[in-house]
C-alpha cells in the first residue's frame, strides 16, 4: 500500500529518468530512441495529469520536431540540458 505523496515521488523520479534517457538518446542522434522515450515521457504525463505539464512540455517540442523535419533542434537540445541539469540541482 502506497500513499499518494510516495506515488507522487515515484511519479517524479520516473520523469527524471525518461528525461535523462532522453537527452542521451537526443546526444547520441538515435532518432528512433529520442521517439520512443519522448513517446513514454507524454504518456506518463496523461497519468499525472496538470502536474506534469511543465515537466514534459520539452518531450512534446522534440517530438513535433522529429515528426516536422526528422531532427532536434540545438535550441531544444540546450532546453532539454538545462531541464536536466536543474533536476540534479533540485534536493529530493
Amino acid at each position: 500500500y502506497i500513499n499518494a505523496e510516495v506515488a507522487k515521488h515515484i511519479d517524479e523520479v520516473q520523469i527524471y529518468e525518461l528525461n535523462k534517457n532522453l537527452q542521451a538518446a537526443i546526444s547520441s542522434n538515435d532518432t528512433d530512441e529520442v521517439k520512443r522515450v519522448a513517446q513514454s515521457i507524454e504518456k506518463k504525463a496523461e497519468v499525472m495529469g496538470p502536474r506534469a505539464a511543465k515537466k514534459t512540455m520539452l518531450a512534446k517540442q522534440v517530438l513535433q520536431e522529429l515528426n516536422v523535419g526528422g531532427r532536434v533542434s540545438k535550441k531544444t537540445q540546450l532546453a532539454v540540458d538545462d531541464a536536466a541539469r536543474a533536476a540534479d540541482e533540485a534536493p529530493m
